[in-house]
């Protein structure tokens, strides 16, 4: 299924991402996202100063400019570190649906953006601990090493 214009994309830091409404293509009667839509869009909102897609890493069927974008949208943004993008809604309720019947879907896509942004921030997690770890040991080795010259320096004078 096709991503259509009303779907809510944010990066993992809570930015929306405003699509190129220039680059859409009509798929029967709905509008649908392209690859160039999302890739020439701006991210709005973001604490972390995320302001363009650099990347898709899942969604497409293809790599051409104009091919639509599927539901499993993924994207690297420019921040730095870069964050990560997902696809947070699709609203399109059927003709004629109840209001009970949008509630439920709108329950089940929020349950869905919450397990890939608590998934998201687990990574980022997992990713900023071990370049802390790996960063705490190069620092403790360069003070070795400062340290061992030192030492060096004082026998020689």
């Amino acid at each position: 299924m096709y991503l259509s214009r009303n779907a809510v994309i944010q990066c993992s830091h809570g930015g929306r991402l405003v699509p190129n409404r220039r680059q859409l293509i009509k798929i029967g009667n709905q509008k649908v996202l392209t690859r160039q839509a999302v890739l020439e869009g701006k991210i709005v909102k973001c604490p972390n100063n995320c302001e363009r897609v650099t990347d898709l890493i899942g969604g497409y069927e293809s790599e051409a400019p104009n091919a639509p974008l599927l539901l499993n949208l993924e994207f690297l943004t420019d921040s730095q570190p870069p964050g990560r993008g997902v696809v947070m809604a699709e609203p399109a309720p059927a003709k004629g649906s109840s209001a009970r019947a949008i509630l439920l879907t709108s329950l089940v896509w929020l349950v869905i953006a919450a397990a890939a942004a608590l998934a998201m921030y687990k990574i980022d997690e997992a990713k900023y601990n071990a370049d802390y770890a790996r960063h705490t040991e190069e620092v403790d080795n360069l003070k070795r090493r400062l340290e061992s010259f030192r030492e060096q320096a004082q026998k020689c004078q």
